[in-house]
C-alpha cells in the first residue's frame, strides 16, 4: 500500500492496470457524495455524479461501465446524517478504462450545503453555501486496481479539528496525459454558492491545479 497522506503528494501507478476503483470513506455522520469531474484526451468535458448514475441528466449524460464515460458510482451513502460511527461512510466509483481520459478529478462535495433545502420531515432548512462538516471525519479515498494494488489519498483538511469554511473538496487527481498515470493528493477545499455548471466545474480544477504548482 502506498500512501499519499498529504497536499502536493504525487506517485506514478504501475503501469498495466485496467481498472480503478475509487472508494471514499470518512467516520462522520455527514452527507458526503463522491463525484468525478473528467477531461477527455479529446477535450470533452463531464461529471459522474449521483445524480446521473442511473438515468441522463439535463445534458443526456448516463454512467455507464461497458460504454462511455467507462465510470459508475456505487449507491448513496450517509443519506440523512445516519453514519455518526467508527464504522462510517463508504462511496465507491469503479473506472473501468483510464484509456481516453486526460484527466479525472476526484471531487467531494456536501451537495446540501452548496446548494441549500428548505425544510422537510429530514431535517431543518440549509441555507445554499453553507460550509460543510469536513473537520473531523477523516475522510480519505483509497484507489484500487485490478491487480490489488492499493494507494491511499488523506484528505488533509478532514483530520483537525478546526472547521474549514467550504463545502467542496477535491481530494485527488488522476492525471493520464504523459507517460504514466499519475495521483496526486490535492487536498484542496472551497466555498461555493451552488455548483452545478461546466464553466463552475472548470474553475473549480483550474484553482485546485494552481495552487498545486504554487505549492
Amino acid at each position: 500500500m502506498v500512501a499519499l497522506a498529504t497536499k502536493g503528494q504525487s506517485v506514478g501507478l504501475p503501469s498495466g492496470f485496467k481498472r480503478l476503483t475509487a472508494s471514499m470513506t470518512w467516520a462522520k455522520g455527514t452527507d458526503f457524495d463522491l463525484a468525478a469531474w473528467f477531461v477527455t484526451k479529446n477535450g470533452r468535458t463531464g461529471l459522474a455524479y449521483y445524480g446521473n448514475r442511473e438515468q441522463p441528466d439535463a445534458q443526456g449524460f448516463v454512467q455507464w461501465l461497458t460504454a462511455a464515460p467507462f465510470m459508475k458510482l456505487s449507491a448513496d451513502a450517509g443519506q440523512g446524517d445516519k453514519q455518526d460511527s467508527v464504522a462510517g461512510n463508504k462511496e465507491e466509483l469503479v473506472i473501468a478504462s483510464l484509456e481516453s481520459y486526460a484527466k479525472v478529478y476526484l471531487i467531494v462535495w456536501d451537495y446540501t450545503c452548496v446548494q441549500g433545502k428548505s425544510a422537510d420531515k429530514d431535517g431543518p432548512a440549509v441555507a445554499k453555501g453553507s460550509p460543510a462538516r469536513f473537520q473531523g471525519s477523516n475522510l480519505s479515498m483509497r484507489l484500487t486496481d485490478d491487480r490489488g494494488m492499493d494507494h491511499v489519498v488523506q484528505f488533509e483538511l478532514a483530520k483537525g479539528m478546526v472547521a474549514p469554511k467550504a463545502n467542496v473538496g477535491l481530494v485527488a487527481i488522476l492525471d493520464n496525459t504523459g507517460t504514466e498515470t499519475r495521483l496526486t493528493n490535492s487536498s484542496h477545499i472551497e466555498l461555493w454558492h451552488g455548483l452545478s455548471d461546466t464553466e463552475q466545474f472548470s474553475e473549480f480544477v483550474k484553482h485546485a491545479e494552481e495552487q498545486l504548482t504554487a505549492w
